[in-house]
């Protein structure tokens, strides 16, 4: 069974972000794990205003109306 994929805002329980986890699949999109189970495919976006050190804009995805920046999520 195909997992959903999340355009906007994503409602999910959970604790901690140490539960969390993701898979960079190159594209638009990010597969979700929570506690090694696979949520689905969630969209990036991109924070211009925060750049990192590098030049590199921000990446962070949505979760219960909060951004969740993916350098804070372990990635697969």
């Amino acid at each position: 069974m195909a997992k959903k994929t999340y355009s906007e805002d994503l409602s999910l329980e959970f604790k901690s972000y140490d539960q969390l986890s993701y898979n960079d699949t190159g594209g638009k999109y990010v597969e979700l794990f929570q506690d090694d189970q696979l949520i689905g495919k969630v969209e990036v976006w991109t924070d211009r205003d925060n750049e990192t050190r590098e030049g590199k804009e921000q990446e962070y995805i949505l979760i219960n109306h909060e951004m969740i920046y993916l350098d804070s999520l372990s990635k697969r």
